[in-house]
């Protein structure tokens, strides 16, 4: 058993066994922007809510502290590499960021939706509250729908894995669950 001090990165390294999906939240400062993102939380369903956990220090923390709004693209296994080159601070700002990869505009907001994601949401930040070095943006879903991609992308111990989907069946009759 732990000492019950927690550090930054025993919690790091922890939390890394928690398997999650991969998305990349785009929105704009007058040109577009992008980063992946592991932290999407369904709030409620009535009214549709999710909310986005985003480090102090990132760019995007500026821009949807600013912009009212992003989008999220649940990313499927085909996107490892927009997964990658948004989670990169080498890559080029604004709409040089999105070449060589497939986007349309959101129906709504016209924020980049990657075509071949799995799902994609669109969100007005409705609530934006400081918790430690990040910021935690609460938004209702405006819109909502599904790309081309079937098989999602998850992450674990750092590293990205496409999953196969296993169809889950109710339990058989007689069967304690």
């Amino acid at each position: 058993m732990g000492s019950g001090r927690t550090t930054g990165q025993e919690l790091r390294r922890t939390m890394a066994c928690f398997v999650t999906g991969v998305t990349v939240v785009t929105s704009d400062d007058g040109e577009p922007r992008g980063m992946t993102v592991n932290s999407l939380t369904s709030v409620s369903l009535d009214p549709p809510q999710v909310l986005v956990s985003i480090a102090t220090t990132s760019t995007m923390h500026r821009v949807l502290r600013e912009a009212g709004g992003f989008t999220v693209s649940v990313l499927s296994a085909s996107l490892i590499d927009a997964a990658k080159w948004f989670a990169s601070s080498a890559r080029p700002r604004g709409a040089a960021a999105f070449e060589g990869f497939s986007v349309a505009p959101g129906p709504n907001l016209g924020h980049p939706v990657f075509t071949d994601c799995v799902t994609w949401l669109e969100c007005r930040t409705e609530q934006a509250v400081d918790s430690g070095d990040h910021t935690l943006f609460t938004a209702r879903v405006v819109d909502c729908g599904f790309g081309q991609g079937s098989t999602p992308l998850l992450f674990c111990n750092g590293a990205l894995m496409p999953h196969e989907p296993v169809p889950v069946s109710p339990p058989q009759a007689g069967i304690a669950g």
